[in-house]
């Protein structure tokens, strides 16, 4: 943490180039990014994966200003503070914002409103008042099936071509994904640091079905190679290397019914999924969480499937309710001051920190 900070002011350490702040940059550039000399962009952050995609580092920066921002504010209605007061409490709010957004904005949309209430995910609240059920006695840590399958459904969801996007809200073309795996560099040339973020708010995801981008199925990490790793392979491989029980086990689990025959599975799934999987598998009971989930028809208001749904529903509800710094708990803020955070949004965050949105 100390690398990334300046240590006055409560600030973030960012350069400035040709009018625009960026990202410190990384003091070992070609051993993290895919760079052929020191002189190419490679930046650094809390998180090693943030160069890993243009708008993974895109969304890095934004709240990179966006702490910068809140710090800046504080000082000014806060003469007293140091250096130290200001980067916790800028940190304690940029915090707050990106739980606000994760958990009323992101996971509504995959996991469903109306699901994410009836299982405690979200909690029955008014915008004035304070959530209640924080437990000391629920485990927070992480479920192997949901790191390893459940939260792996987004790779479906990965566009392969990355839009770029004019003042206009026209697309003016777009970058391979492939070709930018760990090469940050796209975005300080020409207007793509703009064109890309514009294209990050308008391009749509993929379609979740049985099929991903081939830019993450034959060409990922392939580093100006001809064709990359499979990242749907990784993940079934990963998941076997973690032990995993099968897809009916973890049904079973989740209170819902075992398949026993093809016919059955194909209920559940999307079209010609079963069919598919029965020409890979000997029996249903050996289909992979990894795969079977996946491929299941979305539940109730959600995107995803019924025992993937189960599986991440538990888990974002055990990390919020074990969280005793969870931004809505008592103590954290005050009533006036929770209202605030509660007007978070991507789109002000990203509007307040990326040059050229609207």
């Amino acid at each position: 943490c100390n690398s990334l900070r300046t240590f006055e002011k409560g600030l973030l350490e960012v350069e400035h180039r040709n009018g625009k702040q960026w990202l410190p940059p990384h003091p070992n550039r070609t051993a993290t990014c895919s760079v052929q000399d020191e002189s190419e962009s490679c930046y650094l952050t809390g998180d090693v994966r943030s160069n890993q995609s243009p708008h993974l580092t895109l969304i890095h920066q934004a709240f990179v200003l966006e702490h910068n921002r809140l710090a800046r504010e504080l000082a000014e209605l806060n003469a007293g503070w140091d250096d130290s007061v200001l980067f916790e409490q800028a940190r304690k709010i940029n915090i707050a914002q990106y739980q606000r957004i994760v958990y009323y904005e992101w996971l509504p949309i995959y996991l469903g409103r109306q699901n994410m209430l009836e299982t405690g995910v979200l909690p029955v609240l008014d915008v004035r008042s304070f959530a209640r059920d924080y437990n000391h006695t629920v485990d927070p840590a992480v479920d192997n099936a949901f790191a390893t399958a459940a939260f792996r459904f987004f790779h479906n969801l990965i566009a392969g071509h990355l839009d770029l996007v004019a003042e206009s809200q026209q697309p003016t073309g777009s970058i391979r994904l492939s070709d930018w795996f760990n090469k940050p560099s796209v975005l300080e040339m020409s207007d793509n640091y703009e064109s890309l973020s514009r294209g990050m708010i308008y391009q749509p995801h993929d379609c979740p079905n049985n099929q991903l981008t081939p830019e993450v199925k034959h060409y990922l990490f392939r580093h100006g190679g001809r064709v990359g790793v499979d990242l749907k392979a990784i993940d079934i491989q990963r998941a076997r290397d973690h032990g995993l029980a099968s897809y009916n086990d973890y049904r079973e689990f989740c209170g819902l019914p075992r398949v026993t025959s093809w016919e059955e599975l194909e209920d559940l799934l999307r079209p010609d999924s079963a069919r598919l999987l029965s020409q890979q598998y000997e029996s249903v009971d050996d289909v992979d969480l990894a795969v079977g989930g996946a491929l299941e028809r979305p539940y109730g208001d959600g995107m995803t499937g019924e025992t993937f749904s189960c599986i991440l529903l538990e888990q974002f509800r055990r990390t919020r309710v074990s969280d005793r710094f969870f931004f809505e708990n008592d103590g954290q803020f005050t009533a006036r001051q929770l209202l605030e955070v509660r007007k978070a949004t991507m789109a002000r965050v990203l509007c307040d920190n990326i040059h050229g949105l609207k």
